[in-house]
């Protein structure tokens, strides 16, 4: 009984450090990019992945969205974004961390924006 009780405590507790930790990255957006409704202006980003939510944030501008960090198959030299053009707005589709296999897959059609 022991052992089971010491098992499902150990589980526990390997599920409770793999949640818990969040992701931080940074990048430079050189060019007016857009995630939903929201503009990003160019300049110096803080990434923080938590979850499934990616929050971008320079000085008072802070977006949220929904996504996913996926590995790449090859590693990144540099980090560099993925935009798509819809309706004339280059819309950020993609983050791509250099120095890691690390891409983080936006969603900002769900986006909520903070702050400005």
């Amino acid at each position: 009984m022991k052992i089971i009780l010491s098992i499902t405590a150990f589980a526990a507790l390997g599920l409770g450090i793999a949640t818990a930790g969040s992701n931080n990255y940074s990048v430079n957006l050189d060019q007016k990019v857009w995630v939903g409704d929201k503009e990003l202006k160019p300049g110096d980003y803080k990434v923080t992945v938590n979850g499934d939510k990616a929050t971008l944030k320079s000085g008072k501008t802070v977006v949220e969205v929904p996504a996913k960090v996926e590995a790449s198959p090859n590693k990144y030299t540099v980090s560099t974004i993925d935009t798509k053009t819809e309706g004339g707005k280059s819309m950020l589709r993609e983050i791509h961390v250099g120095g890691s296999t690390t891409r983080i897959i936006l969603e900002g059609d769900k986006s909520t924006a903070h702050g400005e």
